[in-house]
């Protein structure tokens, strides 16, 4: 991803979980879109955005003074998701300095490469 005039960039990743069941209606499981961002005005900022119907999941992780800004614009940000007919679940804001990677990021994250199931594609 490149932003108009510099504003930042980085890189995004979707993936969908399977579950096992003989009910081929119940196999399909959570959705998940990640962006690893690098923004001029806020810095690096982490979004995992996780989707199971119409229910959703978000975990944002920034530098730790810019925490109190991403707060502020959460209520809009809410309220946006709800006129599209999405209900938050649960919406964590917190520190990229003491965040988990592999749990904010799932299968991005690097990794030492010792998972044997994993596949990445890169588009």
């Amino acid at each position: 991803l490149w932003f108009e005039k510099g504003a930042g960039f980085g890189h995004w990743a979707w993936w969908r979980e399977y579950r096992e069941s003989k009910d081929p209606d119940r196999r399909q499981g959570p959705s998940h879109l990640v962006f690893d961002l690098e923004l001029k005005n806020l810095g690096p900022l982490k979004i995992h955005l996780k989707s199971e119907e119409k229910e959703l999941k978000l975990y944002v992780a920034a530098k730790e003074d810019i925490l109190p800004t991403l707060r502020n614009g959460l209520p809009e940000l809410i309220a946006a998701l709800k006129d599209l007919g999405f209900r938050l679940e649960l919406v964590d804001i917190f520190s990229i300095e003491t965040a988990d990677n592999s749990d904010l990021m799932g299968p991005m994250a690097r990794t030492d490469c010792t998972l044997k199931s994993s596949m990445h594609f890169i588009i």
